[in-house]
């Protein structure tokens, strides 16, 4: 089986690559330190955000999601409930489908634009693509993280198939990602 890592002063996050899942129950928030956090997704962008000794939450940001401002919203009612401060927060983008396998119309690009998003719209060759990532990270900062605490995986799921499941690639399983507060 082959796993990725990321650590953060925060939290750790260790996706599951494809083969056998660890049996455990896991919770959707993370109160104690060594308390986790899991996302199972396919292409989606799972998300973890966490204060480190007292908070850690996952949000999955699905491309409509992201453009509805839907999971956005889920992250500031959690922070609010708990009364986190959005400076004090690390943020991390764990595997995902990255612009370069989300192809969209032009219609969608002109709706991401008014949005406010530009940036993730990208075009070559005259196919229009989509940076659902980079709008997460947007919504981020807007929400009033600090760019030195967000961090983004290097990894793709289309094209890591030997390592992650894509639903891109025909996969029916999902990636298992699992944060533990520290």
């Amino acid at each position: 089986m082959n796993n990725l890592s990321f650590s953060s002063p925060s939290f750790s996050v260790l996706t599951v690559g494809k083969g056998d899942r660890p049996e455990r129950a896991y919770s959707k928030i993370a109160l104690h330190p060594g308390e986790c956090v899991a996302l199972e997704t396919h292409d989606e962008v799972p998300c973890f955000y966490g204060k480190k000794g007292c908070f850690l939450a996952g949000e999955i940001f699905s491309a409509d999601s992201a453009l509805d401002g839907s999971s956005i919203e889920e992250v500031k009612k959690e922070l609010s409930s708990k009364g986190i401060n959005p400076e004090e927060l690390e943020v991390y983008l764990a595997p995902c489908l990255t612009f370069s396998h989300t192809i969209v119309d032009e219609k969608t690009i002109e709706k991401v634009i008014g949005l406010g998003y530009r940036e993730a719209c990208k075009r070559t060759d005259g196919v229009d693509f989509l940076d659902v990532p980079l709008i997460v990270l947007i919504q981020f900062r807007r929400l009033g993280v600090k760019m030195e605490n967000i961090r983004l995986s290097s990894y793709d799921t289309s094209e890591n198939p030997s390592l992650l499941y894509s639903k891109s690639n025909g996969d029916f399983e999902k990636n298992l990602n699992v944060a533990t507060l520290r």
